[in-house]
């Protein structure tokens, strides 16, 4: 089971951000709601950037979230919907600068051009 855990003032700072799009507020409520969903991308990305991976699939670290809390643990489950996880990849290397580019990502649609 996850516990809920306080939230940090990166996660805090994203959230104040104006939303790009529909997806993006779905992904906020989200995350507001489940902060403990990102304390586990953030372990499981980390486990692969120390195994030596340069990029590394979200997908396979959504995947291995819904194993973690589906059979691995007991209790509550939420759903993970696949929309989030291109933000959750995005918030990551914003966080981590280290690791910018781990995650490949697309320009997010009605994204202002820099």
């Amino acid at each position: 089971m996850l516990r809920k855990v306080a939230r940090k003032r990166s996660d805090k700072r994203h959230s104040k951000r104006p939303t790009r799009n529909e997806l993006e507020r779905a992904f906020r409520a989200f995350h507001s709601a489940n902060p403990e969903v990102y304390v586990l991308f953030k372990k499981y990305a980390r486990q692969a950037a120390r195994a030596g991976r340069k990029n590394f699939g979200v997908a396979m670290i959504w995947e291995r979230m819904r194993w973690h809390t589906l059979v691995e643990t007991q209790g509550d489950s939420y759903k993970l919907n696949n929309n989030h996880r291109a933000y959750y990849a995005r918030m990551f290397m914003e966080e981590h600068p280290q690791h910018a580019g781990f995650f490949r990502t697309r320009r997010v649609k009605n994204e202002a051009h820099d």
